[in-house]
C-alpha cells in the first residue's frame, strides 16, 4: 500500500503518490536553485508549474485519479531538467522562426510584443507564419472596400486574449513548452523595449473594449441562463401534466393512430419501459437545458465533460429503447379485423319502434386519458382501470320485412387470428322488449391491458312503412342515417320517423 498526498500544482488540486511527490520536490527545488529567487525566476516558475499541471491532468482520467511516479517521469522528460536550460547567448534563436509546430497545432492569441494598435496582426502573424507586415496592408486595402477590417479588426481585438505569459507566447508561435524555452521566452520578456505613447494608449483602448465585452458577455449569460431555466422548467411542468394528469379534468386530446399514439399506449399497457424510455428521450434534454442554464447563471467553471458525456450516452440508449418498444407496439397493433354479428327482430307495422338504450351516454368523469383511432374515441378511466369505448349508431333502410341490427366489432392485433379475438371479447347486448329495441351506448374494457384499439359499430336496419321514434338518449351516439329530407342528424332524436323506400321522413312534421 502506497502513502499519498495532496498538493497544489498550477492552482489545480492533485492526489499524488509519495514517492512521486518526492520526485516533482526534487525536480522544483533543483528548477528554483537553477534560477534563483528573484521575481522574474518566480514567473517563470509559475508558468513551469501551470504547464505541468496541463500535462499532469491529462494523464488522469475517471478511472485513473492519483499522480505515479510514472506521470511524473513523463511530465519531466517533456519539461527537460534544470541542466537543459540554454545559455542565455543562445536565447536570440527564439526568434528565428525556429518553430517545431504547423499553424493549426498553435493557438491563437494577440501579439502585445509586436503590435502596432492592438497586436491583432502580429498574432495572426504568428499563427500563420506570415509576416505581419503584410497582414497589416490587407487590412488598410479592405478598409477601401466598405471598411468592413475595421469591425474584424475590432472583433478579433475583443475576443483573441493578449499572449503574456512566457508558455502563452510559446502556443502562440507554436514551440515545444519546455523549461528551456520558457526560460527564453520569459528573459525575451523582459528584454523587450518600452512601450511608446500610441501602443500605451491602444493598450488601454484595448483593455476598456474587453471590460465592456466581458460585462455584456456575462448579461447575457445571466438573462440566457434565467431563460433557459424558465424554459426547462416549463417543459417539465408540461411533460408532467401530459404523462400523469396532475390536474383533475386535462385530458389530451385528439390523438391519432399514428406516432404519438405509440407512446400513448405504453402508458394505458402500464409498461414501465415505455416510461423509463419516454424519460430518457424526452426529459433528460429538458433537463440538460436546465443544467446548462444553471451554469450560465452561476457561472461554474467546473469541468462537467463527464457530466455531458454521460448524459449523451443515457440518450442514445432512451432513444435506442424508444425505437424498439415503439416498433414493438406497432406490430402489436399492425392487423384489423371486423367481426359482424347479424340479430333479427320482429318488426311492428302496426305499431310505433321506439330505439333506445338501457343507460344514456356519457362521458366518463375522472378520465385520465382520451385515446383516438379513426376518430373514434375511448376513454380510461383512472380509479377504476378501465376504459370505455362510445358506440355508433347508424339507422338504415332494410329491403325485408324485419327489423335486422348488424353489429360490427373491430379490433387490431399481431396478426388476424389475435385482432379477431380481441373483437370477439366485446361483450354487448341488444334485446326488445315489447316495442322498445335497446341498443348499447357504449362498451366497456374492464383492465387497461384488454385494449387493443376496439370499436363498436351498430347498424339498426328498418323495414319500408315502419315507423320508429328515435329516443333522445341516442343523440351523443348517432352518426349516420338514411334519409328523404334534408335534415341534420342531430335533429332526429326526440322526433318519429317512418322509414320510406328514400328512407327516414318525419311524421306529422310542422308547416
Amino acid at each position: 500500500m502506497k502513502k499519498s498526498v495532496n498538493i497544489n500544482l498550477g492552482g489545480i488540486v492533485f492526489h499524488i503518490d509519495e514517492d512521486a511527490y518526492e520526485r516533482l520536490h526534487e525536480y522544483l527545488a533543483g528548477l528554483e536553485r537553477k534560477f534563483g529567487n528573484t521575481a522574474e525566476s518566480k514567473e517563470i516558475i509559475n508558468d513551469i508549474e501551470s504547464r505541468m499541471a496541463e500535462l499532469l491532468q491529462e494523464r488522469l482520467s475517471s478511472k485513473k485519479q492519483s499522480v505515479d511516479i510514472a506521470d511524473v517521469e513523463y511530465v519531466i522528460a517533456i519539461m527537460g531538467g534544470p541542466e537543459e536550460v540554454a545559455q542565455e547567448a543562445e536565447y536570440s534563436t527564439i526568434n528565428q522562426g525556429n518553430t517545431t509546430k504547423r499553424w493549426y497545432q498553435r493557438k491563437l492569441y494577440r501579439d502585445p510584443d509586436n503590435a502596432v494598435i492592438g497586436g491583432v496582426c502580429g498574432g495572426l502573424g504568428a499563427f500563420f507564419g506570415i509576416d505581419p507586415v503584410i497582414l497589416r496592408i490587407l487590412f488598410l486595402v479592405l478598409l477601401f472596400f466598405g471598411g468592413s477590417s475595421v469591425l474584424l479588426y475590432l472583433i478579433l481585438w475583443i475576443a483573441l486574449p493578449a499572449a503574456r505569459t512566457p508558455v502563452q507566447k510559446l502556443e502562440m508561435r507554436g514551440e515545444d513548452i519546455n523549461v528551456s524555452n520558457i526560460e527564453k521566452a520569459s528573459r525575451m520578456s523582459t528584454q523587450d523595449s518600452p512601450r511608446n505613447g500610441w501602443q500605451t494608449f491602444f493598450d488601454t483602448v484595448g483593455k476598456v473594449l474587453t471590460g465592456i465585452f466581458k460585462a455584456v458577455a456575462k448579461i447575457i449569460a445571466v438573462f440566457g441562463g434565467l431563460f433557459l431555466i424558465v424554459v426547462g422548467t416549463v417543459l417539465v411542468f408540461f411533460f408532467l401534466i401530459l404523462n400523469t394528469s396532475i390536474f383533475d379534468g386535462f385530458h389530451p386530446s385528439d390523438f391519432s393512430f399514428s406516432l404519438p399514439m405509440l407512446f400513448h399506449f405504453g402508458v394505458i399497457q402500464g409498461h414501465w419501459c415505455f416510461q423509463l424510455a419516454n424519460f430518457l428521450v424526452f426529459v433528460l434534454p429538458i433537463l440538460a437545458i436546465i443544467y446548462l442554464g444553471l451554469k450560465l447563471l452561476l457561472g461554474w467553471k467546473f469541468n462537467d465533460r463527464i457530466v455531458w458525456k454521460s448524459t449523451l450516452l443515457l440518450w442514445l440508449l432512451g432513444l435506442v429503447l424508444w425505437v424498439v418498444l415503439a416498433i414493438s407496439s406497432l406490430k402489436s397493433i399492425r392487423s384489423e379485423h371486423i367481426v359482424e354479428e347479424k340479430l333479427l327482430f320482429k318488426s311492428l307495422p302496426d305499431r310505433m319502434l321506439v330505439l333506445d338504450v338501457p343507460e344514456p351516454w356519457s362521458q366518463p368523469t375522472h378520465t385520465r386519458h382520451q385515446l383516438k383511432t379513426n376518430d373514434r374515441t375511448m376513454y380510461y378511466v383512472n380509479n377504476k382501470n378501465e376504459i370505455i369505448g362510445k358506440t355508433e349508431l347508424v339507422i338504415e333502410r332494410n329491403v325485408g320485412n324485419e327489423v335486422e341490427v348488424l353489429i360490427e366489432k373491430t379490433a387490431r392485433g399481431r396478426d388476424e387470428y389475435e385482432a379477431e379475438k380481441w373483437a370477439q371479447n366485446l361483450v354487448i347486448q341488444v334485446s326488445q322488449n315489447d316495442s322498445i329495441l335497446y341498443l348499447p351506448a357504449y362498451f366497456t374494457l374492464h383492465h387497461r391491458k384488454e385494449w387493443h384499439a376496439q370499436q363498436l359499430k351498430v347498424i339498426v336496419k328498418v323495414p319500408t312503412g315502419q315507423t320508429i321514434y328515435i329516443s333522445s338518449n341516442l343523440k351523443d351516439i348517432l352518426v349516420d342515417a338514411d334519409l328523404n329530407e334534408n335534415r341534420w342528424i342531430s335533429e332526429l332524436p326526440g322526433k318519429t320517423w317512418t322509414m320510406t323506400s328514400n328512407g327516414l321522413q318525419q311524421v306529422n312534421r310542422p308547416e
